[in-house]
């Protein structure tokens, strides 16, 4: 079977493999690189994403709000070259009265203004169903917050970097892997001066170990039916870390919340619980007695996370990068992950 060589090799074309591949190009055209995946493009926890990104930093860190400007500086860079297709989303983010200093400390744009119950009805289809508790504060960002579709997003890359005669082999699961080369199931043969590992919650296989302890958790977001307007704006409920995010060219509004199913295997038919919907709805109910009623399915899959909440990126030897504890932000970090790469290990 033929061999490929390369200077980089990166196994798993998930949103944070393809942007890193995608910067690479960008920043380095000499360097050839080879793209692994064991499915499609689009059909790992990276195509289930909402693709919702907000200027909230992950954690009270240092790194958490680099990653946040950063990544705006690298969004723009890629933007120049790419049709990345986002859209601004207007948001109000709800937030108790105990938890506005935090709230500012996680905050970085300076876009924010006060706003109120009636404002939020105004803008919002959905609004009417609201009933916005007296402890809670209202804010308004006018356009800070972005969309992805991730799935196209990704295909954007994949083409991008297939038209520099970079090579990516989609559906081709690893069979072998020594310091010397990875061999696919079909035979192929892989040989790469440098491998970049970002194949998310699935395994990596016997001679890559994981670094930090991350645990593979279920990931999950009901789908609510009720058509949103073009112009709806997403609601960000600080205190509970759900958001509503309106999909209108899928006719549905998108309730993401936090699964407390961990362990879980990647490979295992995930489906909502009943307690997942308990703690849905749960969320919903201190805001509407309605709009519980609009569940209609959703989707479900499984990510990985951090001790710390925030991504990982371990130098394995001078040759081998893993990246890894996305915790349910890969997209939004990406693009800051994808330049510190291309910074610190492929130049």
């Amino acid at each position: 079977m033929k061999e490929y060589q390369s200077d980089l090799l990166i196994i798993g074309c998930g949103i944070v493999g393809l942007t890193t591949a995608t910067l690479a190009a960008i920043r380095n055209p000499s360097l050839s690189m080879t793209l692994v995946d064991k499915n499609l493009i689009g059909f790992g926890a990276s195509g289930y994403s909402a693709g919702f990104s907000t200027p909230l930093a992950k954690t009270d860190t240092e790194n958490g709000k680099k990653l946040i400007i950063e990544g705006s500086s690298v969004m723009q860079e890629l933007q120049d070259h790419i049709d990345l297709k986002l859209k601004k989303k207007q948001a109000y983010y709800i937030v108790g009265a105990t938890s506005i200093n935090n709230f500012q400390k996680y905050y970085i744009a300076s876009d924010l203004e006060d706003s109120n119950d009636c404002a939020l009805k105004t803008k919002c289809s959905i609004g009417n169903y609201l009933n916005i508790p007296t402890d809670k504060k209202i804010y308004f960002s006018r356009q800070s917050a972005h969309c992805a579709d991730l799935p196209m997003l990704m295909n954007q890359m994949s083409l991008f970097l297939r038209r520099k005669a970079h090579m990516i082999f989609e559906c081709s699961p690893i069979h072998h892997m020594d310091k010397e080369h990875i061999t696919l199931e079909s035979g192929v043969s892989l040989k790469s001066k440098k491998n970049l590992f970002t194949t998310g919650p699935w395994q990596y296989g016997e001679a890559l170990q994981k670094t930090n302890q991350v645990k593979i958790k279920k990931v999950a977001a009901l789908h609510l039916a009720s058509i949103p307007a073009e112009d709806d704006p997403a609601i960000i409920f600080f205190d509970e870390k759900a958001f509503l995010l309106p999909l209108p060219e899928k006719g549905y509004w998108l309730m993401s919340f936090t699964s407390e199913d961990w362990d879980v295997a990647p490979k295992q038919q995930l489906t909502f619980s009943e307690k997942d919907l308990e703690i849905a709805l749960g969320i919903l109910r201190k805001y509407s007695n309605e709009l519980g009623d609009l569940f209609s399915g959703g989707r479900v899959f499984c990510d990985h996370y951090s001790p710390s909440g925030e991504i990982s990126i371990s130098t394995l030897s001078k040759a081998n990068l893993l990246v890894e504890g996305a915790s349910g932000s890969g997209y939004r970090f990406s693009y800051a992950i994808a330049s510190q790469i291309c910074r610190e290990f492929l130049t």
